[in-house]
């Protein structure tokens, strides 16, 4: 998982560029259930499997937007449904 995605799951120590061992001891979490937190970008994430575009496309980079729960755009994005 990428470090700018894990980062929002508040399992995230910044310190350490890595998942927080506090956060799995005080919620009872199995750490291997985690993904390993991994640069944004690079040749990690494998590829696009070829049956949908007819041949493998590597994904190098992952990348995300949270939209607030109260904000307005979560008003904007509701009232779109």
């Amino acid at each position: 998982m990428g470090k700018a995605i894990v980062c929002l799951s508040g399992l995230f120590d910044p310190f350490t560029l890595e998942y927080g061992d506090w956060a799995f001891t005080l919620f009872g979490i199995p750490r291997g259930l985690m993904p390993p937190v991994v640069d944004s970008a690079g040749d990690h994430f494998g590829s696009v499997h070829p049956d949908i575009f007819g041949c493998p496309i590597p994904i190098k980079a992952v990348m995300a937007d949270q939209v607030g729960v109260d904000g307005p755009s979560m008003k904007t994005a509701m009232d779109q449904i």
